[in-house]
């Protein structure tokens, strides 16, 4: 079930689930604060970061100020340029500044984006189509996993330009410009939207999304064999076991279709002998009356089981 107030465990599972390439960073599990009733979590903002490289050779973000500067890190999660995220905070973080409204998530203007958005750094300069192929992958597979664990729409995948530019950029569930510019209209000179607009990311995390899950298939109980005892089946017996052994003869080709009456009769016992001939016995071995090997081998091709 979709959860607006989702616990980092529940987060981490559905990051799990979806397949995102991810590592907690030192305290990510304690910094920032939950989702809850008040704040829920109703969309992510894609930023980028602007600088040369957010992860060193050591595979460790050097944007230590991300998660330094202030009393919670600068963004969720940092995206390096190998596709791995790093996880920063799972609660609320200082990442979106000054903009908004965003009527249709509930927020209002001002520096109130970091309580209900998620806020992702991608590790590239902006000043082209440079984000790289596993990034994209990286961010779709996030998308996709909050997609499915809050029950957002597409249109709460936004990016940091969308925000501060507020009504002319954000869109409603209906897919429609959700009231005019805010105060802070181009107050933020992003330009990821110029290579890769919020339409880029919606498209992009339907990718991922995960279908339902196939039921599991019903396998019906393998019918029990028939058990034939050898007594039983003897020439002049009349019984159902009887009629099982005239089935098996029937489908080896040695019996008519109409002869499996249940009764060991003389048709039967011909058939039977007939049978026990091409088992390469002759003579007495090959009288008609079913004997313990003959009979076996006899269900263990026609599928019933010989007792005593």
């Amino acid at each position: 079930m979709a959860t607006k107030t989702p616990t980092y465990a529940q987060i981490k599972k559905a990051f799990i689930d979806h397949g995102v390439n991810f590592k907690e960073m030192k305290n990510s599990t304690t910094i920032g604060r939950p989702w809850d009733a008040a704040n829920p979590l109703v969309g992510h903002v894609h930023h980028h970061t602007s600088t040369p490289s957010a992860t060193g050779s050591t595979g460790c973000p050097t944007l230590e100020w991300i998660m330094t500067a202030f009393n919670k890190p600068a963004a969720n999660a940092i995206i390096g340029r190998e596709g791995i995220v790093y996880v920063c905070s799972w609660g609320s973080c200082w990442h979106s500044g000054l903009g908004g409204p965003w009527k249709s998530r509930g927020l209002g203007e001002g520096n109130v984006g970091h309580v209900r958005l998620w806020g992702t750094e991608i590790d590239d300069p902006g000043t082209n189509k440079t984000i790289t192929t596993k990034q994209i992958e990286s961010i779709g597979r996030m998308d996709a996993a909050f997609i499915s664990l809050c029950g957002w729409d597409e249109y709460a995948l936004i990016n940091h330009a969308d925000w501060t530019d507020a009504g002319k950029w954000l869109m409603n569930p209906a897919g429609k410009a959700d009231g005019p510019a805010g105060r802070y209209d181009g107050r933020k000179n992003d330009t990821l939207r110029q290579y890769y607009p919020a339409s880029f990311w919606r498209a992009n995390a339907k990718k991922y999304i995960l279908g339902p899950k196939p039921p599991t298939p019903v396998v019906p109980p393998t019918p029990a064999k028939p058990k034939i005892s050898v007594a039983s089946v003897q020439p002049g017996k009349k019984n159902a076991q009887v009629k099982v052994v005239q089935h098996a003869l029937r489908l080896g080709h040695f019996l008519a279709a109409t002869s499996d009456s249940g009764s060991f009769d003389a048709a039967t016992k011909k058939a039977y002998a007939a049978y026990q001939v091409s088992l390469g016995y002759t003579g007495t071995a090959a009288n008609g009356a079913p004997g313990l090997t003959s009979l076996t081998k006899l269900g263990n091709k026609y599928g019933f089981t010989v007792v005593a």
